[in-house]
């Protein structure tokens, strides 16, 4: 066993002798140094860019679910709301019509050719009459004293006055709209129809087709020359009419006018039956040829129907004629027979 005389520690000695040994420690080289301080580099790129990706993820879910959220608001304002979009265009209009947009409280006056919209309400005084052009080529007129709103794109309410359908059956899609009234709903299948409403009576008259009535028990059907009057009572009459009489004329009077421009005079004389009521009888199967080849130029004007027949004939080598039953016959003006209906 040896004996320390210095006082200092067994453990002191050792790594003092243990660091002689060893030696200074290498300091690293300025490579590797180098590659350090690029790796270190390297990996706080990928933890900001990390960072970034995340927040970027987040403002794209946020985005994501704000379009989510407008496209279903938009749908269902759509779906639960009127829509905006015009669905008709006012075609004609004799005197002064006024139109209230929707969600408004002045009327304004109205144009030809402007459109309306679902939620205008529109209303005629004493000494105008109104075409409205729907979408779907329905025809609708406004008789004088009428106040009138459309409440969804195949809807009208009355509230007073008279509204005159033309559904013709010819044209897709023509049988949609509606006329709610007091007494009920008026649904027409391809037709002519009449809607007039006072404090005293609803009168419904079907010039051509048939209509339904929703809300009239009892009596929900009506076809071609039947009026049904529905009184303040409750209590229906029943009453006739035909396709020609006089309760049409002021609907005949608003028709819009028919471009006759570069269209065959059988094109005319269609628009003047349909609007007249009236059948048109050809005295020979030369005049029907004719009809059909003879191409119109210039305009009518706003004359109506009947008023125009004369002077559109009076530019071709046709005529119209005298029947015994009413309708419109068309000759030669020069007929090569006698022989007529």
């Amino acid at each position: 066993m040896s004996n320390r005389h210095d006082g200092s520690p067994p453990e002191d000695e050792g790594i003092e002798k243990l660091l002689r040994h060893v030696g200074a420690r290498d300091e690293p080289s300025v490579d590797v140094m180098n590659e350090v301080q690029q790796a270190v580099h390297a990996q706080w790129r990928e933890m900001l860019a990390e960072r970034s990706r995340r927040r970027r993820m987040v403002a794209y879910g946020v985005a994501a679910s704000i379009a989510i959220a407008v496209i279903v608001a938009a749908a269902a304002l759509q779906w639960i709301g009127p829509s905006s979009d015009p669905v008709a265009t006012i075609a004609r209009i004799d005197g002064a019509l006024q139109l209230t947009a929707a969600n408004a409280d002045t009327a304004a006056p109205a144009r030809v050719g402007q459109r309306v919209s679902v939620g205008e309400r529109l209303r005629t005084d004493a000494g105008t009459r109104v075409a409205l052009a729907f979408n779907d080529g329905l025809s609708v007129r406004i008789d004088s004293g009428s106040t009138l709103e459309l409440v969804a794109p195949d809807r009208l309410v009355l509230s007073a006055g008279a509204v005159y359908v033309d559904a013709d059956p010819g044209r897709p899609h023509a049988d949609s709209l509606e006329v709610q009234t007091r007494a009920g709903i008026v649904r027409h299948v391809g037709t002519q129809y009449q809607v007039r409403q006072d404090g005293r009576a609803v009168e419904i008259s079907i010039r051509e087709g048939r209509v339904e009535i929703d809300g009239l028990p009892g009596a929900n059907r009506a076809s071609a020359g039947e009026v049904l009057r529905v009184l303040s009572d409750g209590s229906i009459e029943h009453a006739s009419n035909t396709p020609h009489d006089a309760r049409w004329q002021w609907a005949i009077a608003a028709a819009p006018a028919f471009d006759i421009d570069q269209r065959v005079l059988s094109d005319f004389l269609d628009w003047v039956a349909r609007e007249t009521g009236k059948r048109i009888v050809y005295a020979s199967p030369r005049a029907l040829q004719v009809a059909q080849s003879v191409v119109l130029r210039g305009s009518i004007g706003s004359l109506d129907p009947e008023s125009a027949l004369v002077p559109v004939l009076s530019t071709t080598d046709l005529r119209r004629f005298t029947t015994q039953d009413g309708s419109i016959g068309i000759e030669l003006a020069a007929p090569a027979d006698s022989n007529r209906p």
